[in-house]
């Protein structure tokens, strides 16, 4: 093939069929699509694509747990065309991965403020308060 014809090729397939899911099984093929610049759209590229994405978390979230939520969300059965994630009419990664983090079974700090409610305010506030030197004078009388 010459360059003219790759060119038009590249072009043609690039507008008719870069969104098609086809799975290209031989490699040799895959690499002169790589080499030439040419759209690969099947399901496998998209879920490399998807690891790329959720592996930019791997400073906020353990390993582990991120390999779990990408197993999760690029399910998909033999036949489908599209993986879990795809399915979804709305998916933001970050937020997903931060309702995975809260509902996981990893216990770690993903910048959690800590919740304080009106009676642990109140215990700290007893607390605080200085205790009465009649109080402290009537232990110290029955202590003896």
């Amino acid at each position: 093939m010459n360059k003219s014809e790759l060119n038009k090729f590249k072009e043609w397939w690039n507008k008719n069929c870069s969104q098609l899911s086809v799975k290209i099984t031989n490699p040799q093929i895959e690499q002169f699509f790589k080499d030439n610049g040419l759209k690969i759209n099947d399901i496998e590229h998209r879920k490399e694509d998807f690891m790329r994405k959720v592996a930019k978390f791997t400073k906020d979230y353990p390993k582990e747990m991120l390999r779990e939520f990408y197993d999760y969300w690029s399910e998909h059965g033999e036949n489908d065309r599209k993986f879990r994630m795809e399915k979804e009419k709305s998916f933001d990664i970050s937020k997903r991965l931060a309702r995975w983090a809260k509902n996981s079974k990893f216990s770690f700090n993903v910048k959690k403020q800590p919740t304080i409610n009106r009676q642990t305010e109140e215990t700290i506030r007893q607390n605080s308060e200085p205790i009465p030197t009649d109080f402290i004078d009537k232990i110290r009388k029955q202590n003896g």
